[in-house]
């Protein structure tokens, strides 16, 4: 229904678990990615009747206590896609995706909506060659694959990876195969990624400072270090990463296919035709807004 349900392959997910061949329309707002809380937006959307689906517990207490209306927590599209056990097997991106995985995923901040993180590539590379197992991959959005601290990657022989742009179709599934290839996923900060590494029992750490120095959306950035002090000391170790990502990814209110189906509007004939009718004009304002005219790019493995 709106143009970022389906960002980064949410809608793909959602649509493999209910064991649907194509994604339709979702009636309803999904969050599109981690947040440590849901910020002052959430609510403002003017389709009363559309809910908004959150990812865990903490997000749906602090949306009851904003007085947000309609609210439900579903989880997290990768946490569906976990669930229902995609393979990987014939993934060209799944090389050595069997077992607990070998090296290091460094999943640095990325770009977003024309904001460049300051990433000191350098001092990040000596944090992470210092404190982690290689080989070493670093995961770039694709918009950041020309900035000059790649090069800093490429000459100390890193690998690179990028899924291409958050409408490919594909993004959850590729990242997905990525995380499992590796023993280890670090961040210059808590993101999206580290997250889904922490669901898959991955060893999951912060390295340097946070990326985020500011906090315009009131998101409580800034507070992150105070929220989870042991991911920015020395990391959580399996067992403590993977209850960690059960609880931020909501994998235990995941909802069986036929409640999904039709908590997302994708049981009823009529709520299917009326977000089809809200998503063809959400699409059409959000061409004419010029936001993200590259999107459509798709960028594989470098």
């Amino acid at each position: 229904m709106y143009p970022d349900n389906g960002w980064y392959g949410h809608k793909v997910a959602l649509a493999d678990y209910c064991d649907l061949a194509h994604p339709r329309p979702v009636f309803g707002s999904i969050s599109h990615g981690w947040y440590p809380s849901i910020g002052p937006g959430i609510g403002d959307r003017r389709i009363a009747a559309a809910p908004h689906f959150v990812w865990n517990a903490r997000h749906l207490k602090q949306a009851r206590a904003r007085g947000v209306k309609n609210v439900r927590c579903i989880g997290a599209p990768f946490a569906y896609l976990v669930a229902a056990g995609e393979s990987v097997a014939n993934n060209p991106l799944a090389s050595g995706a069997r077992g607990s995985g070998t090296g290091t995923l460094a999943m640095p901040h990325h770009s977003a909506d024309g904001l460049v993180p300051d990433h000191a590539a350098a001092q990040f590379i000596g944090l992470v060659e210092d404190n982690c197992l290689g080989p070493y991959t670093v995961s770039v959005y694709y918009q950041d694959l020309k900035q000059p601290y790649v090069d800093i990657y490429r000459a100390r022989g890193w690998r690179i990876v990028s899924f291409g742009a958050r409408t490919n179709p594909r993004f959850l599934s590729d990242l997905h195969a990525e995380l499992l290839g590796h023993e280890q996923v670090v961040s210059d900060g808590i993101q999206t990624g580290l997250v889904y590494g922490a669901l898959l029992g991955k060893r999951i750490r912060v390295l340097g400072g946070s990326a985020h120095l500011s906090d315009p959306l009131g998101l409580d950035w800034l507070r992150v270090q105070e929220f989870w002090p042991q991911i920015h000391a020395d990391g959580l170790q399996p067992d403590e990463a993977r209850d960690f990502g059960r609880f931020e990814l909501g994998a235990d209110h995941l909802l069986e296919p036929v409640e999904l189906r039709q908590a997302l509007g994708w049981a009823n004939p009529a709520t299917r035709v009326s977000a089809t009718a809200i998503k063809f004009i959400a699409d059409m304002r959000h061409r004419r807004s010029g936001a993200s005219k590259d999107d459509s790019v798709v960028v594989s493995v470098h």
